[in-house]
């Protein structure tokens, strides 16, 4: 009994530390595309930015995801919510003005709501399942 339980520790460890690891790689994912010069396109205008508005949208929701991951095994599910919405939202507003200094790049308060909406949407997926996943445990004995 005593290894099952050393097992599940270790196991829980190396997902902390792979969540933590998994979040550090995409903030630096992030810095690293916001770093780049503005790029010269070939594409159509319209093309490109949307391209560029859904990357903005993607990088945000992922990174929810992520800072949600590392909080919820820290504290309640509520509160890691909570974490993972400011926290995604005071990195997009940290890039966004780490993108001013950039050559070529400028800071735009519709990324950031870009950024938002993405964090936002994220949010949302995961309040439904916290709620999806209490209404189970509370509705349970349906199921007998």
């Amino acid at each position: 009994m005593q290894q099952a339980y050393n097992l599940y520790i270790t196991a829980l460890k190396h997902q902390r530390v792979t969540s933590v690891v998994l979040l550090l790689m995409w903030m630096g994912v992030i810095f690293y595309f916001s770093s780049l010069p503005q790029p010269v396109s070939h594409l159509e205008w319209s093309f490109e930015l949307l391209l560029r508005k859904l990357a903005h949208f993607f990088e945000y929701f992922v990174l929810c995801f992520l800072v949600f991951w590392v909080s919820v095994g820290r504290m309640r599910s509520r509160y890691a919510l909570v974490v993972s919405i400011v926290g995604a939202c005071l990195y997009a507003i940290s890039d966004e003005y780490h993108q001013s200094f950039v050559p070529g790049r400028h800071a735009t308060l519709m990324d950031i709501g870009i950024d938002l909406f993405g964090i936002l949407t994220m949010g949302m997926l995961l309040y439904n399942d916290m709620l999806v996943t209490r209404a189970r445990r509370v509705f349970s004995f349906l199921n007998y």
